[in-house]
């Protein structure tokens, strides 16, 4: 858990202070609606990109969230060792509009037997 949390903080920390501002750089730049590589301005576009640090931040940000993915699912991964646990594993298997956010037949299958196996030692406490 604390990889994971040093992971998504790390990312969060990221976003706001490379990412959030690289965004916005392009933005004053370009608008809202950057150029598509072989449309006009794309030479323009994917100079600035190359020159202001845009694309280093990118391939940060890309490694960044698959740490933090990778560490998310290892976690839902392992076993449950108690309640609350199996409690924040039930929390992420939802997206924050209240969507199933399962990916994966064996996180599921995991957490399925968190239940059986957690649930019983609720029964007989």
């Amino acid at each position: 858990m604390t990889h994971y949390l040093k992971a998504k903080a790390d990312g969060e920390t990221f976003d706001r202070e490379r990412l959030g501002p690289q965004f916005e750089a392009a933005r004053a730049k370009f608008g809202n609606k950057q150029p598509m590589k072989d449309a006009p301005g794309w030479a323009e576009y994917k100079e600035w990109r190359e020159a202001s640090g845009y694309e280093a931040v990118m391939d940060r940000w890309d490694l960044m969230t698959q740490v933090e993915g990778e560490a998310h699912t290892a976690l839902l991964r392992l076993p449950a060792p108690d309640m609350a646990a199996l409690r924040w594993k039930l929390e992420q298997t939802f997206d924050d509009d209240g969507e199933i956010a399962l990916w994966s037949e064996t996180i599921a299958l995991t957490i399925r037997s968190d239940f059986q196996r957690l649930l019983i030692g609720e029964a007989v406490a």
